[in-house]
């Protein structure tokens, strides 16, 4: 009889032991779900705040450097070269230039007036370093290492831009102008469109024309992915160069985010 109460009394210490070893792995599975999905979460978060971060430094030096513009009648420059894919790698994308007393200017400049250019590296080829990256060129009042004369060079030149030919006041590459500094990467497009006062609902030469045509607005239209979709897209299809694969196409109009912002750049003297 005392052997029985003993067993009874074991077997039911250890169905006690299953239950609670149940109850734990349950709760440690929950525990576990639950920290991945946090730990994803924040991720994401830092993911989305980081590209949140890159719109708003880039849209909001944009800005700073288009309301300082200079402009005079037939002496300042300014240039849009629409995107076309008839261009050389890497100079497909938009391309604006202009004149600008600007918060950023090259280090060892001894004036504020630079010559602003803004591009994205084109993202035919995503292995390459410099794609995807937004680019932004000032060349100040410093001299050239190599020729000691200053590239700064738009008092000078009446034909403001060419492709490559270093006498102009601005080229797509780095022949008339300070090489380019990467400012955001992750970068998918980048458009300016410009606007007249008296057609503000038109752009000026259309989406895809050159326009030396001073402007009262300038559109910026900015996409971007973040780091890991970034990742993902290369991962699908890293070549573009003769167009972007379907697979990736999905992946970037799934997570690429658009910003889109209008600076005026007012009247300075181009309806006088």
């Amino acid at each position: 009889i005392a052997m029985k109460k003993t067993f009874k009394k074991l077997k039911f210490t250890l169905i006690e032991m299953v239950i609670t070893v149940v109850i734990l792995v349950v709760i440690s599975v929950i525990l576990m779900v639950s920290f991945d999905t946090i730990r994803r979460a924040t991720k994401i978060s830092s993911s989305q705040t980081e590209l949140f971060q890159n719109a708003s430094i880039a849209l909001d030096l944009i800005t700073r450097d288009l309301q300082c513009i200079y402009y005079e009648n037939g002496l300042i420059p300014f240039y849009h070269k629409g995107a076309r894919e008839s261009d050389s790698h890497p100079y497909k994308n938009d391309l604006l230039c202009f004149i600008s007393s600007t918060p950023e200017k090259p280090t060892d400049a001894n004036t504020n007036v630079c010559e602003i250019k803004y591009q994205l590296y084109s993202t035919d080829d995503l292995t390459e370093d410099s794609a995807g990256w937004m680019l932004r060129s000032a060349t100040g009042d410093m001299l050239d290492a190599s020729t000691n004369n200053p590239k700064w060079n738009f008092w000078e030149n009446q034909d403001y831009f060419d492709m490559t030919e270093s006498s102009y006041a601005f080229t797509a590459n780095s022949n008339s102008s300070s090489n380019y500094e990467k400012l955001i990467p992750y970068v998918t497009e980048l458009k300016f469109t410009c606007y007249s006062r008296n057609e503000p609902s038109t752009p000026i030469a259309g989406d895809e024309a050159d326009s030396k045509t001073f402007p009262y607005t300038v559109e910026v239209k900015l996409k971007l992915l973040d780091r890991e979709s970034w990742q993902k897209w290369i991962s699908v299809d890293s070549d573009h160069s003769d167009g972007e694969s379907l697979p990736a196409q999905l992946v970037r109009r799934k997570n690429e985010r658009t910003f889109t912002k209008a600076v005026e750049v007012g009247n300075r003297g181009q309806y006088q």
